[in-house]
């Protein structure tokens, strides 16, 4: 996340239970954090529709104004779902046609086997179903491990098993009734497992990225938008479109190298939060939520959905939305900008949305100094042929030090961008920020290299052409 916004004040929250979440949560409300990056998901904990108590934790933060990013979960290709079906009687459900084991394939000794199973009848079930765990021994299949939780009333309807195999084997799993009356939906989820057959990618989201008061994060890898094929996919088990956004993964940062999966597109979507919220902060979660979902790059089929949900964001898109204009006067004006300020040497690009005729450069300065600039030059931006510079004169007289004077008259023509090199001198007013919108069009930070040498990507001269 302080990759994307390296200015953020960050609270690191760690927890076991689901009763630890809520009281990390609550934390989080009482000391009025803006946003939530959740990079977790749970299985048996709800019926995938949105409902449960760790749902109902997210939701309330989005509540108490929290914008809650939630991971879609990495369980696309660890995901089952289906309808009990005993066509031969014998009470092991069918995965497929007369298939009665899902096949995990061949496993070597010190695998991780991770399984989830639940069906739907929350919160409490009196239909009863158990979990089996089964290697290959020859022809024939063995049970090696099985939950059989009672489900008399008042349980939840749920089974895990969590194992190291003992030995490189050909390994299976199985459900099987023990006391039902109807023939249930079936959930299940690995964390560890990929499903080679019988895999169900859609409707695959993890708890609680089916939470109404979550912006769900899907995964598309960073170089070509393309989904990753683990992301989680809705819809909701009620019938919502999840996830809202996908964002990147497959970066690189300093704590994780390579860092993939949806843990990693949550926090890329807070952090984008984080800056939209810095550059505007009387935004709300909801609008924090509609303005990365309304400027996201749509991916996949048009219009929201359950691979990509609004598309993949595009932060500066969003930047340009939620971002009020500048109020300036006549010509191109940025407005007065802030401190920090220093010397240095500004390119960017200026697009007009009208035609202005300029003569001079102003330069705003810094309160009670003789803030300045020394040199200026603008250039088509498709060919690079320089338009028009200005050489600064040194201090004339009283206020006209601000001025640079351009060796002819030119006109910025309308919608059409052009580059620009600024070299400031001491105590400019600098706008901090990559892109500015003004009431006479937009101005960009392409880098700033200040008098010491050190580089930035958003800092913008506070100068008004006229």
């Amino acid at each position: 996340m302080l990759d994307v916004a390296p200015e953020a004040s960050l609270y690191l929250f760690n927890f076991d239970t689901g009763v630890e979440f809520g009281n990390a949560v609550d934390y989080a409300i009482s000391q009025g954090v803006d946003i939530i990056s959740c990079s977790m998901g749970w299985a048996n904990a709800g019926g995938y529709d949105g409902t449960g108590s760790i749902c109902d934790i997210v939701n309330n933060a989005h509540e108490h104004g929290i914008l809650f990013v939630v991971s879609a979960g990495n369980q696309a290709e660890r995901h089952y779902e289906g309808t009990y079906t005993d066509t031969d009687g014998d009470d092991w459900h069918e995965f497929g046609s007369g298939d009665e084991i899902l096949t995990l394939g061949t496993l070597p000794a010190g695998t991780s086997i991770t399984l989830f199973l639940s069906w739907d009848d929350w919160p409490e079930s009196d239909q009863d179903y158990d979990l089996r765990l089964l290697v290959k021994t020859g022809t024939a299949w063995e049970t090696v491990a099985v939950s059989e939780n009672y489900q008399t009333g008042t349980q939840p309807p749920a089974e895990a098993i969590v194992v190291e195999t003992a030995v490189e084997a050909y390994w299976g799993v199985g459900i099987k009734k023990y006391s039902a009356t109807r023939d249930v939906h079936f959930e299940l989820y690995s964390f560890t497992n990929n499903f080679p057959e019988h895999n169900v990618k859609s409707s695959s989201l993890c708890i609680p990225a089916g939470a109404a008061g979550a912006v769900t994060a899907g995964a598309t890898y960073w170089s070509d938008d393309n989904l990753e094929s683990f992301s989680s996919q809705g819809p909701t088990n009620d019938g919502r479109t999840k996830p809202d956004v996908t964002a990147p993964d497959g970066v690189s940062n300093s704590v994780y190298g390579n860092f993939y999966g949806t843990s990693a597109s949550a926090p890329h979507t807070a952090g984008a939060a984080a800056l939209l919220l810095d550059a505007n902060a009387t935004l709300t979660a909801d609008q924090l939520q509609s303005y990365l979902e309304s400027t996201a790059v749509d991916l996949g089929a048009t219009g929201k959905d359950n691979l990509y949900g609004s598309g993949r964001i595009d932060v500066l898109a969003a930047y340009n939305e939620c971002v009020e204009p500048v109020e300036g006067g006549e010509g191109f004006d940025t407005g007065s900008g802030t401190y920090p300020s220093i010397a240095g040497i500004h390119t960017g690009t200026i697009t007009p949305d009208s035609n202005i005729t300029v003569n001079n450069l102003y330069t705003y300065p810094c309160p009670g100094t003789g803030g300045h600039s020394e040199y200026v030059a603008f250039y088509n931006a498709t060919t690079g042929d320089e338009k028009v510079h200005g050489t600064w004169d040194g201090y004339q007289g009283a206020g006209d030090y601000h001025y640079i004077e351009f060796n002819v008259p030119f006109t910025l023509q309308e919608n059409k961008t052009y580059n620009y090199t600024i070299r400031t001198g001491s105590y400019p007013q600098i706008h901090h920020t990559p892109a500015l919108p003004t009431a006479n069009g937009w101005i960009n930070c392409t880098e700033f290299t200040d008098a010491n040498g050190k580089k930035y990507n958003n800092w913008i001269p506070a100068i008004r052409l006229e």
